[in-house]
Parts: structure tokens; C-alpha cells; sequence
């Protein structure tokens, strides 16, 4: 007869723990893009958001109480205590300081199901919701470029999405996002956006001009004028170029 070994305790939370936090992401998501609604559903998500960051801290206390440090090995900047004071308003009509307190635990595969929830509302008609989701992208990205998995799939959806974003300043946004990333990781985001814009239609042309005006994007690429040159050259040239992997080098 076969008998089943048990898991350990540490074996059994570990499961636990991520079977209930299996939809983290879209769920912090959900909550960040309702943040910001003036009726009772703002104030309502802000406290939703307020007491999941709560429980999400209460499943990692015993870890806390020996260091300071989440899953990925960094110190953390967001305890409870930070909003014992302040309490559930703390998150109303501000999606950045939910970037900042959700995005250092949460895992890659959930900010990449934050992002995703956020690229499928930044088209929403509904211009409350369209810009809640082009900051929540933003934020995201600022916050948590570096430890972003997935990446080419997302900058193919955002340079997607683009031309059908309706309200200018969700726009901006996302175009934002993308030089976020390109300041942490300049040579995967040139080269993805090399691969999707062989045409070099408008959307890549607004991608290109927000690349060369942004001063940390820049910074970290060593020749920013390649970007211009870009803009510039002739059609059959210009494609050509962009079968290479790369046409500028990395700082």
C-alpha cells in the first residue's frame, strides 16, 4: 500500500499562501482603477485596498519580525504601521501610493496581471476609468520596471493599444510607462519596439520623440541621436536598420 508523505508545515503555508493570493494582482488592479471615483465605490475600494495590504502584511509578520526584507530581498518601506495613522483614506484618489505599497511584494506574474487589467481599461470610454488606468500603469512601472517579466508581450500591447486610446491624458501615460521601462531597461525595450514598429507608423514616431526627450530614457542610452536618426531616415533604409537586434548601443 502506498502511503502519501505530508507535506511539511513550512511546505503546507507556502501552498496556502499562494493559492490565496493566486489573483493578487488583477484584484489590486480592480481596486486601484476605482480609487479614484468620486461617489461611494472610491471610497469603498480605497478601503478595500487598505485592509487587503493589511492581510497581505499579516501573512508575511513572522517574516518581518526577524528582517525587514519582502520575497525579492529587499528592505521594505511599507509596514503596517505606516497606516495605523492614517487609516483607509490613506489609498482614496491616489493609485502612486498604491504602486509603492502593493508593488514591492507582489510576485511577477501578478504585476504582470496589474498591467495587463490596466492596458485593457486604458480604451474605456468612460474617461474617469481611462485615466485611472494609464496612472496605475504608470505607477507601476515606475515603481516595479525592474522586476517586470513578460516584457516584450506587454510593450506589444501597449504600442497596441496607443492609437486607440481616446483621452489625451491617458495617452500621455502610457507613453510615460514606456520610458519608465526604457530608463531600467533600455536595451529589451528598444529592441522589442524595433521589432513591432517596422513601419514606422505614428504611434512608433510618438514613442521614438518621447524616448529622445525624456531626460532618464536618454540618459541610459549612450547615443541619443540614433533615436532622432530614426525618425529621419528613409523608409527602405529605416527598416533595414531595424533587422538588426539593435541599432544603438547601451550604456
Amino acid at each position: 500500500m502506498t502511503t502519501m508523505k505530508a507535506d511539511s508545515p513550512a511546505q503546507s503555508t507556502q501552498t496556502q499562501t499562494t493559492a490565496d493570493f493566486v489573483l493578487l494582482g488583477q484584484l489590486v488592479a480592480l481596486l486601484a482603477l476605482h480609487i479614484s471615483d468620486t461617489s461611494k465605490d472610491g471610497q469603498m475600494s480605497a478601503e478595500a485596498a487598505y485592509h487587503l495590504h493589511q492581510l497581505l502584511m499579516s501573512k508575511m509578520a513572522k517574516e518581518m519580525e526577524t528582517k525587514r526584507k519582502n520575497r525579492k530581498g529587499k528592505i521594505v518601506e511599507w509596514l503596517r504601521e505606516d497606516f495605523f495613522v492614517s487609516g483607509p483614506a490613506i489609498f482614496y484618489d491616489n493609485i502612486p501610493k498604491m504602486a509603492k505599497a502593493f508593488g514591492e511584494h507582489l510576485t511577477p506574474s501578478q504585476l504582470t496581471d496589474v498591467i495587463m487589467k490596466a492596458l485593457e481599461a486604458v480604451t474605456n470610454s468612460n474617461k474617469t476609468i481611462s485615466q485611472a488606468a494609464g496612472l496605475l500603469l504608470n505607477s507601476f512601472m515606475k515603481e516595479c520596471g525592474m522586476e517586470m517579466e513578460e516584457l516584450p508581450m506587454i510593450l506589444r500591447e501597449m504600442y497596441t493599444c496607443l492609437p486607440n486610446i481616446l483621452d489625451p491624458a491617458t495617452k500621455e501615460d502610457v507613453i510615460k510607462a514606456v520610458c519608465h521601462l526604457a530608463s531600467k531597461r533600455p536595451n529589451r525595450v528598444v529592441d522589442t519596439i524595433l521589432e513591432i514598429s517596422v513601419e514606422c507608423d505614428g504611434t512608433a514616431r510618438e514613442l521614438w520623440r518621447a524616448l529622445v526627450a525624456d531626460p532618464y530614457a536618454k540618459l541610459r542610452i549612450m547615443n541619443g541621436e540614433e533615436f532622432s536618426e530614426v525618425l529621419l531616415l528613409p523608409s527602405t533604409e529605416t527598416t533595414g536598420r531595424r533587422n538588426s537586434k539593435s541599432i544603438m548601443p547601451i550604456a
